[in-house]
């Protein structure tokens, strides 16, 4: 596969206390108190917890190198000039890569979770910002983590360490890449685990670093968050979490790509129209219920009938396959999916019916979030003109309802680029957008929360 169809695949593929007693209203200033966070856990009907300590959070337990992607600039430079791809030559650095084991929690409960970590091979006194790069959609389950792959799937991570930046890609809950297996599903599109996974993969990077010695400074005083489709949303979630979760890292920028921010809007959508977004909110409703702790009530939400039997074999495909889900194949209308009840729903039909499914889309709905917004981070929003899944209209809606909340939005959007190629086709106006960042550069407030027009991004690659 050529170096820019890896970039591609690896991009997208689709209230409780302290100890003290003390609580915090999530309306309020809150950052972590004695090193829990201030947070309530209780959501849609589910049982509440209380946090694991903070200082548990991050620990590097196991780590293995990835000799296959510990590479020199001379091989990356050749990889990218296979690919067409000249915009970043010449390659600064050589890289080293590694697979990690790392503990963060998960509903009150001390997990390990995998990422890797790519850093440039430098052997003379270097400092480099942090990156935490989120995955787009790449399956379920341990057999699908980007982190048991090659260059396919972690083109991006490479890539990035490259040009002078420490990686960490975490593979998300549930997907663990080596060592031992996950035991439940990875619980795709919710915010909280989303977030804390990721926000504890950048804790390990630092563990990494202090417990390797390594001779570079990794600088969490200039960090990026940056993901695509599903990784969007992590970027999101995770930058609306950071505040209140892991505030010693300074987000200095924040790349989204083809986010899912509005899954309200995008399950309208959904319910309307049969296409990639009706496919995606059934397996996100999946997930859902097996995290929140509702998997047996699915027939309020979908089908169990010809021709796909969802309730009966979505679930199982979900955990026995990367990309194979042939019950949701076999449908072709949003009533072979859905239950009516549940379509009626979107339509002024009422929610009481079908919770608390409804309640997992607009708690995964960033603008209706209760926790607030605690900073203003520079943020690019990247959408593709053509997108199936993550659907532009929806989209460009809401970054005009998030700018009104307090977010500091730049919007690009790649003329007819379908889900994948706008992520891609803009990486290099992406890299130059976050250099911006780190040098301190101002915003030009001219582009701030304006919906501009598609552009071809084809011409970032020239």
């Amino acid at each position: 596969m050529k170096f820019v169809q890896a970039i591609a695949t690896c991009m997208v593929a689709c209230t409780t206390a302290n100890d003290s007693g003390d609580s915090c209203d999530s309306s309020a200033d809150c950052v972590p108190t004695d090193q829990f966070p201030q947070m309530e856990t209780a959501a849609c009907e589910a049982p509440a917890y209380e946090w694991v300590s903070l200082d548990a959070m991050g620990e590097v337990t196991d780590w293995e190198e990835m000799d296959d992607l510990s590479l020199s600039a001379d091989s990356i430079e050749f990889m990218l000039q296979l690919a067409g791809i000249t915009n970043f030559s010449p390659i600064p650095y050589g890289i080293k890569t590694y697979r990690v084991r790392y503990t963060t929690q998960d509903r009150g409960a001390l997990v390990e979770a995998t990422a890797v970590i790519s850093y440039p091979d430098v052997e003379q006194a270097s400092s480099f910002p942090v990156v935490m790069f989120a995955h787009g959609t790449t399956g379920f389950t341990d057999a699908c983590a980007p982190g048991a792959g090659g260059i396919e799937e972690l083109a991006v991570p490479v890539l990035l360490a490259s040009l002078g930046y420490a990686v960490v890609a975490p593979d998300y809950l549930g997907m663990n890449s080596f060592g031992e297996p996950a035991a439940f599903m990875h619980p795709y599109l919710v915010p909280e685990p989303t977030a804390v996974a990721c926000l504890d993969s950048m804790r390990a990077l630092v563990d990494f670093h202090d417990q390797r010695e390594i001779p570079v400074d990794f600088d969490t005083s200039r960090t990026v968050i940056w993901g695509a489709s599903e990784g969007g949303f992590a970027a999101f979630w995770a930058e609306r979490y950071a505040p209140y979760y892991a505030p010693e890292f300074d987000i200095v920028a924040n790349v989204a790509l083809v986010p899912p921010t509005d899954m309200l809007g995008l399950a309208a959508h959904a319910v309307t129209v049969a296409g990639s977004t009706t496919a995606g909110l059934a397996a996100m409703l999946v997930a859902s219920s097996q995290w929140y702790g509702s998997s047996s009530d699915l027939q309020k939400v979908l089908t169990d009938q010809e021709p796909g039997y969802l309730v009966s074999n979505l679930p199982q495909e979900m955990l026995s396959s990367c990309s194979s889900f042939p019950s949701i194949e076999s449908c072709e209308t949003v009533e072979d999916v859905f239950q009516q009840q549940f379509i009626d729903a979107f339509d002024g039909g009422g929610t009481e019916s079908v919770e608390p499914f409804y309640c997992y889309i607009e708690a995964a709905t960033l603008h209706a979030s209760s926790l607030a917004l605690q900073a203003a981070t520079p943020t690019l929003v990247v959408l593709s003109e053509d997108d199936d899944l993550v659907i532009s209209p929806v989209i460009r809606a809401d970054i005009l309802t998030l700018c009104q909340q307090g977010y500091q939005i730049e919007h690009l959007e790649c003329e007819g680029a379908d889900h994948a190629e706008g992520a891609v086709l803009s990486l290099p106006y992406q890299v130059d957008w976050v250099q911006a960042r780190l040098e301190a550069r101002d915003l030009d407030e001219s582009m701030l929360c304006i919906i501009n027009d598609p552009v071809d991004c084809e011409a970032f690659l020239e």
